[in-house]
């Protein structure tokens, strides 16, 4: 039994009646998601794990740099199909901290960085 905001018990075969699977499956799927401009991950980034940027910005660009929150530039990984791996090593040294990942001359992300 399920109580109804006036408080009034409904019984479950009206639950079941209108959680039908006849209903659900009528729903018309919509297109397939665009792939995204630009993706950072993982995020949060656990320093000493490899961060990888894709997308379709990321696609086009020749390199991605990481700056730190001052605005100092870290590291830059360089695009090899389609996508930019900051290896381990890149990623070790880098301090607890937000951090921000920029696409030559175009898309900007943000990124957390934990020990």
């Amino acid at each position: 039994f399920y109580d109804d905001a006036n408080g009034n018990q409904s019984h479950q075969r009206d639950r079941r009646r209108r959680l039908d699977g006849d209903l659900a499956a009528a729903v018309a799927s919509g297109p397939a998601p665009a792939r995204p401009r630009f993706a950072l991950g993982p995020n949060p980034l656990f320093a000493g794990s490899e961060l990888v940027a894709s997308g379709d910005a990321v696609a086009r660009a020749g390199s991605v740099e990481l700056f730190d929150a001052s605005g100092r530039r870290v590291a830059a990984a360089r695009v090899v199909a389609g996508r930019a791996a900051f290896p381990p090593a890149a990623t070790r040294a880098l301090s607890p901290g937000l951090y921000f990942a920029r696409i030559a001359g175009s898309a900007s992300g943000r990124l957390v960085v934990l020990r």
